[in-house]
């Protein structure tokens, strides 16, 4: 399964492919697997009547296997280079191996253990190949298999039993690889319309949690990390604060440089906002033109001063038609009885403290 997912996105680009770990898992585990099974397989060939030409073949191969792996693993942005590379020697290879053992002059059709592994070239292509490219490219070596088959029809110096003989050879061998490439194929279909679901539903999760216009986290994602921030703070006896503002004269701002303006002011103060925070703040808008601040393991003294860097700050930016705008700020610190609610309430009402007051101010 974790093959056919691999393929389930088109990639223009590997760096836009969000399926490219999976991929380069399928790849990594194929390559690696295939230079054991050289290994091993070389290792019993000591024992067997193996041909010199076949032994040094597969040694090679082993070899090819093994470079591949390696530059795999030392530079991670080669994964479509490498993945061609496994799937065109693959290929040709076992195309050539096929043709030797059904072609050779003289000889039975040898339908032998290496038949067992010329599937992978299709598995191959589903990996490191878009959808269409690795149908087409997969018929393009199934083609290929045929043609061997044909030219054995058409061309075979064995006797006409013999050659008839071989039928139920090459019968079971293209019946079972077209067989490979329908599952491969209805596969990959299903898995890439998994994958899209999957994505889809992401990025509606990802909207649900998510401010459109600022990209900020929205009401919905604030009200959980409130009610967690404020569980864990309570259970350890640790400091936690909450900033509630709004931007001043906000209407004023839309009804006279329209709602594009208001919209470029919001975005603007959040990304400014943003850029000022520690790292463990959590920050997002509530809704309309008020903004919340979460402030971990800070006192009421560290949340006001939090608070009067932001309102300096907002007062020193000068937006390009609406002008400087500046902001309300009401500051809440925790305590060991506070619900969500009555802690936002608190912060909620000293920030309209601070409206009432003249507004671009803090209060507490």
């Amino acid at each position: 399964m974790l093959v056919f997912v691999s393929a389930a996105l088109p990639t223009s680009t590997l760096s836009l492919d969000p399926a490219a770990p999976i991929r380069r898992a399928a790849l990594t585990t194929m390559l690696l697997l295939s230079v054991l099974t050289a290994v091993l397989t070389l290792a019993f060939a000591v024992t067997a009547s193996w041909s010199h030409q076949d032994t040094v073949g597969l040694a090679l191969l082993g070899v090819w296997d093994l470079g591949l792996l390696l530059a795999l693993r030392l530079w991670p942005g080669s994964l479509r280079t490498v993945g061609y590379l496994f799937f065109v020697v693959g290929a040709v290879v076992g195309v050539m191996k096929f043709a030797w053992s059904v072609l050779a002059p003289g000889q039975v059709p040898y339908f032998g253990p290496y038949a067992y592994w010329l599937p992978l070239s299709y598995l191959v292509a589903v990996v490191v190949l878009p959808p269409r490219a690795a149908l087409l490219s997969s018929l393009a070596v199934y083609a290929a298999f045929l043609a061997v088959g044909g030219v054995f029809a058409f061309y075979s110096d064995l006797p006409v039993a013999v050659t008839k003989g071989a039928i139920s050879g090459f019968l079971q061998f293209y019946l079972s690889h077209a067989v490979y490439l329908s599952v491969y194929a209805m596969l990959a279909y299903l898995c890439r319309q998994y994958l899209r679901a999957v994505i889809q539903a992401e990025q509606q999760a990802q909207t649900a949690f998510e401010d459109v216009l600022t990209g900020l986290p929205n009401r919905r994602q604030l009200n959980l990390w409130l009610e967690a921030d404020l569980a864990r703070a309570q259970v350890y006896g640790e400091p936690f604060s909450l900033v509630v503002f709004d931007l001043d004269h906000f209407k004023q701002i839309n009804d006279s440089f329209g709602h594009e303006t208001g919209d470029v002011v919001l975005r603007t103060t959040a990304s400014t906002v943003k850029r000022a925070l520690r790292d463990d703040s959590r920050f997002g808008r509530w809704g309309g033109e008020e903004f919340v601040l979460l402030l971990p393991k800070t006192d009421l003294e560290g949340a006001r001063r939090v608070a009067q860097r932001l309102d300096q700050l907002l007062r020193s930016e000068s937006h390009p038609r609406a002008g400087v705008v500046s902001a309300s700020f009401g500051v809440a610190q925790a305590t060991v009885d506070d619900t969500p609610s009555s802690l936002f309430a608190r912060a909620d009402a000293a920030m309209y403290s601070a409206k009432q007051a003249g507004r671009a101010r803090v209060h507490v």
